[in-house]
């Protein structure tokens, strides 16, 4: 099992000063704050700070998946022409790797703030970490 190709892609995605996201919301008058012609952020460091992206992150500590798998079975023959099969199965996953934002806000039951964010000069800032393990066990009989 591999990630790499997933890995290879965020490496390519460090460029950061031309990526933002920025909520276009309403003005008083009822109009969207971005119209075509003017369909971006004035470039003033009040009105674009905590709009860059990190694209991709990968933790310095990341190891690729593994994953385990094996199986146990006992045949018997109880008559010439039947036979019991019972088997144990199972598969083992671990260091599954998940992207999460660093600079997610805190669950909360009150309205979101973006103030709250970790890192407030940036937007998102997304991370290949590695979260699970995985584990599947069956028994099947035939």
């Amino acid at each position: 099992m591999t990630s790499l190709g997933q890995l290879s892609f965020n490496t390519t995605n460090i460029d950061v000063s031309v990526v933002r996201t920025t909520a276009n919301s309403l003005l008083p008058n009822g109009q969207p704050a971005y119209q075509f012609p003017l369909v971006r952020t004035q470039d003033s460091l009040l009105t674009i700070a905590g709009t860059g992206d990190f694209y991709q992150n990968v933790n310095l500590g990341y190891r690729d998946p593994q994953s385990a798998q094996w199986n146990f079975t006992v045949e018997r023959e109880i008559a010439s022409d039947l036979a019991l099969k019972v088997s144990y199965l199972g598969m083992n996953s671990y260091r599954m790797s998940q992207t999460v934002d660093l600079n997610q806000v805190p669950s909360s039951a009150q309205p979101y703030n973006s103030t709250l964010r970790p890192y407030r000069n940036w937007g998102r800032i997304l991370s290949s970490e590695i979260s699970a393990s995985p584990t599947i066990k069956a028994c099947r009989a035939s």
